[in-house]
C-alpha cells in the first residue's frame, strides 16, 4: 500500500472530527456530569466510540459520493472515493472492520454499551446510505442530530453509572480503581449541570451548527436532489435561526457552569469569552450570507465552528484537570 492510499485511508475516517467530535466531546459529557474528571477505564468507552464513528464517517462518504462528484467545495472533490484513490469495494471493507471492532469492543463493556453503539450504527447505515437516506429528508435532518446527542449523552451516562456492574467487578478483580464510578452510582442521571451542558451542545451543535454545514452544501445538495432542511427554508431563513440558537447553547453552557459549581474558574470563564466573541463574529457572518450568499463564505463559518467548539470543549475539560 503506497503513501497515497494511507492518506486516503486516514481521510476517510475524518481524523480531527474524531478528536473534536468524539473525544472531546464524551470527555466534555462525563466532566460537567461527574464534576470531576472520569476514571481511567472511561477511555475504553471513548475507543469503542472512536473506532463507531471512523466506520460511520467511512459510511457517509460512500453515501454521498455522488454528491460529492457535484461539489463546488474543493475538500469534498477531493475526497478519496471521489478521486479514486480508494475504489469502493476497499471503502467498504474499512467500513465493515471499524464498525465491527467497535461493537467487539463494547461488548466487552457491557450490555447497554453494546446495544446503543449498535442502533448508532443501524441509524447511520439508515441516515446515509440508500433505501432511507435520511440526510435527504428534510423532516429528519435536524430531529436526527438532536436525538444523536441524546443518544450519546445517555451512552456515556450508562457507563458512568455501572449499569452493568459484570464490567466494575472485573476491573477490580484485575486491580482497577472503580471507587470513582461506584461513588456516583445512582446520581448521574439527576446531574443538573449534566443535563444542562447536553442541552447546550444540543442547540449549539445539533441545531445551530447543523445548519451551518448544510448552509455550506446548500447549492450542492439542491444539485444532487438532497432535500435537508436548510435546502427547503433557504439561505434567508437560515441564516436568521442560526445565531439565536448558537446563543441559547453559550448561555446554557454558562448555566452548567453555574450549576456545576465552577463558574468561578477562569477555564470556564474564557470559554464564555469565546463563545460571546464567537455569537457575535457569527451573527455578523449570517447577515452578510443573508444579502450575499457565499458558498465560501459559508464552508469558512462552518470550519470555524468546529475549531471554536474544540477549544471550548477542551478549556472545559481543563476546569477538572488543572
Amino acid at each position: 500500500m503506497n503513501v497515497e492510499k494511507i492518506i486516503g485511508h486516514i481521510k476517510l475516517i475524518r481524523l480531527p472530527a474524531l478528536i473534536w467530535f468524539d473525544l472531546l466531546s464524551s470527555l466534555g459529557m462525563a466532566c460537567m456530569s461527574l464534576r470531576d474528571f472520569p476514571p481511567p477505564f472511561f477511555f475504553l468507552l471513548i475507543v469503542a466510540i472512536l473506532f463507531a464513528d471512523a466506520g460511520s464517517s467511512t459510511l457517509n462518504d460512500i453515501g454521498d459520493i455522488d454528491a460529492d462528484r457535484l461539489s463546488e467545495d474543493p475538500n469534498r472533490l477531493n475526497r478519496p472515493l471521489v478521486t479514486g484513490v480508494i475504489d469502493i469495494r476497499t471503502a467498504w471493507m474499512q467500513a465493515v472492520l471499524l464498525l465491527g471492532t467497535a461493537l467487539i469492543i463494547a461488548s466487552q463493556i457491557s450490555l447497554s454499551v453494546f446495544i446503543i453503539i449498535l442502533i448508532g450504527i443501524i441509524l447511520t447505515i439508515m441516515y446515509s446510505l440508500p433505501p432511507a437516506k435520511l440526510n435527504g429528508r428534510s423532516w429528519v435532518t435536524q430531529p436526527f442530530w438532536i436525538l444523536f446527542w441524546m443518544g450519546y449523552y445517555l451512552l456515556v451516562l450508562l457507563f458512568l453509572e455501572g449499569i452493568d456492574m459484570r464490567f466494575v467487578m472485573t476491573m477490580l478483580r484485575e486491580g482497577g480503581n472503580a471507587v470513582e464510578l461506584l461513588h456516583y452510582r445512582g446520581t448521574l442521571f439527576t446531574s443538573s449541570s449534566g443535563w444542562i451542558f447536553i442541552a447546550a451542545i444540543i442547540c449549539f451543535m445539533g441545531v445551530a451548527e447543523i445548519m451551518a454545514k448544510d448552509l455550506r452544501d446548500i447549492k450542492n445538495d439542491i444539485a444532487a436532489g438532497r432535500h435537508t432542511w436548510v435546502g427547503r427554508a433557504g439561505v434567508q431563513k437560515t441564516t436568521r435561526i442560526i445565531p439565536p440558537f448558537a446563543i441559547l447553547g453559550i448561555t446554557l453552557w454558562g448555566g452548567a457552569f453555574y450549576f456545576g459549581g465552577v463558574i468561578a474558574h477562569p477555564s470556564a470563564w474564557l470559554v464564555l469569552v469565546i463563545g460571546i466573541i464567537w455569537t457575535v463574529r457569527l451573527t455578523l457572518w449570517c447577515r452578510d450570507l443573508r444579502f450575499n450568499y457565499s458558498q465560501r463564505i459559508a464552508a469558512s463559518l462552518h470550519k470555524r465552528w468546529l475549531i471554536t467548539y474544540g477549544i471550548m470543549q477542551a478549556l472545559t475539560i481543563t476546569i477538572f484537570l488543572l
